[in-house]
């Protein structure tokens, strides 16, 4: 037994452990800034896309101790073109080792990061840093709407995606920050939020207006009533595939129930009244008269 125990063995190893990831840091030429969303793809067409910290995690087994040639993808961040007209660069991958490459910005604004989603960290965390980043539990989410209510800046995201189902969050996500957010604008960019969750602490709709099909909130702001009480209001549409709207309305924050409540349709589509009437949409701005009043 002991013989063939042996001979099993050394038919069969043990497997090695797997080999530690190549950190590659991505930077902003002269700045030093990492760089979110660059992406770096190999000629077999393997792609690598750096985190908010600039990172990404390599890999690839085949190409580790290898001269490797990278495409450098940045939509706004580049590298020179090569004498056949590539925008690249060679590396030498190796377990455990950091390798630069730096990226020149072609265009005004310097890109800080994702502000939601999941993995903003995952590949610095392959590394072994950033370990103390929570994920949310959103992995995307559609257009945003934000107002500083009751000393709090509450965030509203459109279509919501989660990891349990194909189907997310319909009736608009929200979370709450302190009014500012971020210490500086600087990366890596690390926004913390408070979202809305349910029993079983997913993130969760917070304006479910009554009716099929999802709700959307725009307009999103808060104001006070005629005794000066702060009230978070927005207006919503409920839709109906394949994208129509069926009804419009007003809606108000509740503060003890954390979510929006119908207080007013304002339209119904009909065969009378196929459009939609004009009705406060988009991102309010504040601003203040010639008297001074806002």
């Amino acid at each position: 037994m002991r013989a063939a125990f042996f001979a099993l063995l050394v038919a069969f190893p043990p497997l090695a452990a797997p080999a530690e990831p190549c950190r590659i840091e991505v930077v902003e030429k002269g700045s030093g800034w990492p760089v979110p969303l660059v992406e770096l793809r190999t000629t077999h067409q393997a792609r690598f896309v750096s985190d908010n910290a600039g990172v990404i995690a390599f890999d690839l087994p085949e190409l580790m101790g290898r001269e490797t040639w990278f495409d450098v993808l940045g939509h706004g961040y580049e590298v020179l073109k090569d004498g056949f007209g590539y925008r690249g660069v060679r590396l030498k991958p190796e377990p455990g080792k950091t390798l630069k490459v730096e990226v020149t910005r072609t265009i005004i604004a310097k890109r800080l990061g994702r502000l939601t989603g999941g993995g903003l960290f995952a590949e610095s965390q392959k590394t072994g840093r950033e370990l103390d980043w929570p994920e949310s539990g959103v992995l995307g989410c559609d257009s945003v709407q934000n107002a500083v209510h009751r000393g709090k800046l509450f965030w509203a995201w459109g279509d919501t995606t989660l990891a349990h189902y194909p189907l997310g969050i319909f009736h608009m996500s929200s979370a709450t920050t302190a009014p500012q957010p971020l210490a500086s604008f600087e990366p890596p960019v690390r926004a913390k939020y408070d979202y809305f969750r349910d029993p079983n602490g997913r993130p969760r709709g917070v304006a479910e207006m009554p009716g099929s099909g999802p709700t959307w909130l725009s307009a999103y702001v808060s104001l006070p009533d005629k005794a000066g009480t702060p009230h978070l209001v927005a207006t919503y549409v409920k839709i109906k595939p394949p994208l129509e709207a069926y009804e419009s309305g007003l809606c108000v924050w509740d503060d003890k129930a954390e979510r929006f409540e119908r207080l007013r349709v304002l339209w119904t589509k009909s065969a009378a009244s196929p459009k939609q009437p004009p009705a406060p949409d988009g991102h309010p701005a504040f601003w203040k008269d010639a008297q001074g009043k806002e």
